[in-house]
């Protein structure tokens, strides 16, 4: 267990506001229970971010998933009409450094960042690897890597995703057939499973 490493990966398209508001407050009760794992977290939209690099400081990922709830309870509030732009730089937060001319909700480029975002992935292939990945698989845009690519990239490296999505997910069927083969799998927000 202490050899496990674990990326949260999320879209973080207006789209999926609930849903990773949800998540933020699920992941940081299961951070509160690691003990040696590393855990990291990158957000994508148009590009990729790596807002946490792998770590076992798990205080540094508490205050993370705490701003990434609050940028998306903000932006949740702007969208239904109960909050003003006073507060800017909170929308923002959600967003810095991932708009890109490309598009946005790449899905596969920002899955493929994250594959890539583990320090020694050739070089200790002892480590046990996951991605919780959200997203509603809606691509609006040009990616440069595909779902099925990155999915491929992942089952290559022995990384396992395990997609956390919405009740609506564009092209459910391939998607979740995508996520199992790399030894994963995939969860709706509303299974009882997650």
């Amino acid at each position: 267990i202490h050899n496990r490493d674990i990326f949260l990966c999320m879209d973080i398209s207006n789209s999926m506001d609930e849903l990773n508001l949800e998540m933020c407050d699920e992941l940081k009760e299961v951070v509160k229970e690691l003990d040696g794992e590393r855990f990291g977290i990158t957000i994508f939209n148009g590009q990729s971010v790596l807002l946490v690099p792998l770590t076992n400081d798990y205080d540094y990922v508490l205050d993370t998933l705490d701003k990434l709830k609050a940028s998306f309870e903000y932006s949740l509030d702007l969208y239904k009409g109960t909050a003003d732009y006073d507060d800017y730089d909170l929308y923002r937060y959600k967003y810095e450094g991932t708009l890109s001319d490309l598009g946005s909700s790449l899905i596969g480029d920002g899955l493929a960042s994250c594959l890539f975002a583990f320090p020694d992935l050739k070089e200790n292939t002892d480590r046990s690897r996951l991605i919780i990945f959200t997203t509603d698989n809606e691509l609006s845009g040009t990616p440069l890597v595909t779902v099925d690519e990155a999915a491929m990239l992942c089952k290559k490296n022995d990384v396992k995703v395990f997609a956390i999505t919405p009740g609506n997910v564009d092209d459910e069927d391939a998607f979740c057939d995508v996520m199992e083969s790399t030894g994963g799998g995939f969860y709706k927000a509303t299974s009882q499973s997650v």
